[in-house]
C-alpha cells in the first residue's frame, strides 16, 4: 500500500487545489498592505458602485472585440466584487459576539461568553506558502472530522474564490476544497433540507449566451 505522511499527503493537496481556488487579494502584497488605493481608483468608478448589476455578457463582448483585449475594467470589476461581499467584515478582526452576529458559535467544551468563535474561522490565518509545501490543512475548530485547507492568504478576511466563477456569479461565492466524505455529506444535506434563494444571475447569463449562439446561427 502507497502510504504517505501527512506532511507529504498535505503538500500533494496543497499543489492540486492551489489552482483551482485561491485565497489571495489581488490588488494587495504579501503583509495585507494595498499595492494601490483601489479604494479610491476602482471602487468610487460610478459603473462599480454597484458591481452585481453590471451586464457581464456586453462586458465580455466588448472586451474580447479587440484583437488584443484589454482587461483592465474585468480586473476591476473582480476587485469590486471581491470588495462587495467576497469578505467577512461583520465582526472585522475581532471575534464575533453571541447575539450580535449571525456566525458567532460557543467554542466546543466552554460556556464563558469571551469564547466565542465565527463559524466562518474568520478572521483567518495569514499563511504564506513555503518550500514544504503550498498551504496547510488543519482540523476545523467546530466540527471533529472535518478538515479545512488552507492555501496562502493575504486578507485575513476574504473568501475563498476562483477568479471566472466569482465573475460569472457577480456575487458571494463560497468555494473551498472538500478534502474527505464528511463534508461532502454534512454539505448536500444542509442545501437540500433548507429552502434558499436561487442564484439567478449565472442562469441568465447562460441564457443569454445561449440565445447568442443560436441568433448567430440563425443568421448564417
Amino acid at each position: 500500500m502507497d502510504m504517505k505522511t501527512w506532511e507529504e499527503a498535505e503538500r500533494d493537496i496543497a499543489d492540486y487545489f492551489q489552482a483551482l481556488e485561491t485565497e489571495w487579494h489581488p490588488a494587495k502584497d504579501a503583509a495585507g498592505k494595498p499595492l494601490y488605493y483601489f479604494i479610491i481608483e476602482n471602487l468610487q468608478l460610478p459603473h462599480l458602485a454597484r458591481p452585481q448589476t453590471i451586464n457581464l455578457c456586453n462586458l465580455l463582448h466588448t472586451t474580447f472585440a479587440e484583437e488584443a483585449p484589454d482587461l483592465t475594467k474585468l480586473k476591476q470589476l473582480l476587485i469590486a466584487l471581491i470588495e462587495d461581499g467576497q469578505r467577512h467584515t461583520m465582526h472585522g478582526h475581532d471575534p464575533p459576539v453571541k447575539g450580535v452576529h449571525p456566525c458567532a458559535r460557543q467554542k466546543p467544551h466552554t460556556r464563558s461568553p469571551h469564547e466565542v468563535i465565527c463559524r466562518y474561522r474568520y478572521p483567518r490565518e495569514m499563511v504564506q506558502p513555503s518550500e514544504e509545501s503550498a498551504g496547510k490543512v488543519r482540523e476545523d475548530e467546530l466540527r471533529k472530522g472535518l478538515y479545512n485547507l488552507l492555501l496562502p492568504r493575504n486578507d485575513p478576511l476574504i473568501h475563498n474564490f476562483e477568479a471566472h466563477l466569482l465573475l460569472a456569479n457577480l456575487g458571494n461565492l463560497d468555494w473551498r476544497p472538500l478534502l474527505n466524505l464528511w463534508p461532502v455529506l454534512e454539505y448536500l444535506t444542509k442545501y437540500s433540507a433548507k429552502a434558499g434563494k436561487p442564484t439567478k444571475q449565472l442562469t441568465t447569463l447562460f441564457d443569454d449566451v445561449l440565445s447568442d449562439i443560436m441568433t448567430h446561427e440563425t443568421a448564417n
